[in-house]
């Protein structure tokens, strides 16, 4: 449920065993932080570099720079990527298995792929 946001990426110049390249870091769509090599220091100067990781962004940042239509979140998204983080830090041992067994049978089972922004106490 992270906001997605756009990213410019960090050139850098790593060793891969004896040979320099060149890495583009950039987080994905889940929050892990990865790198994507561009080429061989050899090959490529700096200002090349510059405009690979460039165009490499474009297709992390989904296409021509314009923001993405993003899917709405469903109910079973939040509560396990937000809610339930944040309340296990919160509950005890005991608490915690007895709740998350509820949400998860009678929340989650039945309301799990309705769409977050269209829940309501009507639906219910």
């Amino acid at each position: 449920m992270r906001r997605r946001r756009y990213q410019k990426g960090s050139l850098q110049a790593r060793r891969h065993g004896k040979k320099r390249v060149w890495v583009v870091q950039y987080w994905d769509a889940d929050g892990h932080h990865r790198y994507h090599t561009i080429g061989r220091m050899a090959d490529l100067t700096k200002s090349q570099a510059q405009e690979e990781q460039v165009a490499f962004m474009q297709t992390i940042n989904g296409g021509d720079g314009e923001p993405q239509e993003i899917r709405p979140v469903l109910v079973s998204e939040f509560v396990n990527q937000t809610y339930l983080p944040f309340q296990r830090g919160k509950w005890k041992g005991s608490t915690k298995g007895t709740s998350e067994n509820r949400i998860h049978f009678h929340i989650l089972g039945d309301l799990g792929n309705c769409q977050l922004e269209s829940f309501s106490p009507t639906g219910l």
